[in-house]
């Protein structure tokens, strides 16, 4: 029951002639729940931990792995085989630059 919280701005001590009312009613008062200074510090850590994490955009993640595909396929190009391995070696050097069929 709200009238006996402890934590209440207004508690209710029984010594007031009820009115059927909240003690808080009575007084017009506006209660603003305020979290704990720890539990706040907490969310914005946790706020901050994820925005860091975050941090790299996908189009930036896209670009290096395009970038890192590009290097791939250069090495591949560089191996040397017999024909049927080389196809194989020239397929996915295409593959990897985007290369349009």
């Amino acid at each position: 029951m709200l009238d006996e919280h402890p934590s209440l701005p207004f508690p209710h001590t029984g010594r007031e002639k009820s009115c059927g009312r909240s003690p808080l009613t009575r007084y017009g008062a506006l209660i603003i729940v305020s979290p704990a200074c720890s539990t706040v510090e907490g969310l914005v850590n946790r706020v901050k931990a994820l925005a860091q994490k975050y941090s790299t955009t996908f189009a930036q993640v896209d670009e290096e792995i395009s970038h890192e595909e590009d290097k791939f396929a250069g090495l591949l190009s560089k191996l040397t085989g017999d024909d049927y391995g080389m196809v194989g070696i020239r397929e996915l050097c295409s593959l990897l630059r985007g290369d349009a069929r």
